[in-house]
């Protein structure tokens, strides 16, 4: 897995482009991958998508964000595996064959 976050943030799969949908997934999927293998906070994934307006249901946008990026990835890679993980206080993007750009 290739995850670019120099110009438009790209994710690529065995070749292959992996469509991430809407502009505040891109942005989290960004902000996991530029801290790529430690823990981000969700309150640093709130700050990233609202600044400093976030809506009341953030934290559960934010949930259903992070889900929507293992869903997108498995599509093209079945049996890739967790991308992202839970770990208290946040997300974590780990994938031992992820490259970055």
């Amino acid at each position: 897995m290739r995850v670019s976050v120099l110009g438009p943030v790209e994710v690529e799969v065995n070749g292959q482009s992996v469509p991430i949908s809407g502009q505040r997934q891109r942005a989290l999927l960004a902000a996991l991958a530029l801290e790529y293998g430690r823990v981000v906070p969700v309150e640093r994934l709130v700050d990233v998508l609202w600044d400093s307006h976030p809506p009341a249901t953030a934290r559960t946008k934010i949930r259903a964000h992070v889900s929507g990026i293992p869903q997108a990835i498995g599509c093209a890679a079945p049996g890739l595996g967790r991308v992202v993980q839970t770990r208290p206080p946040g997300y974590l993007l780990c994938r031992d064959e992820t490259e970055l750009d």
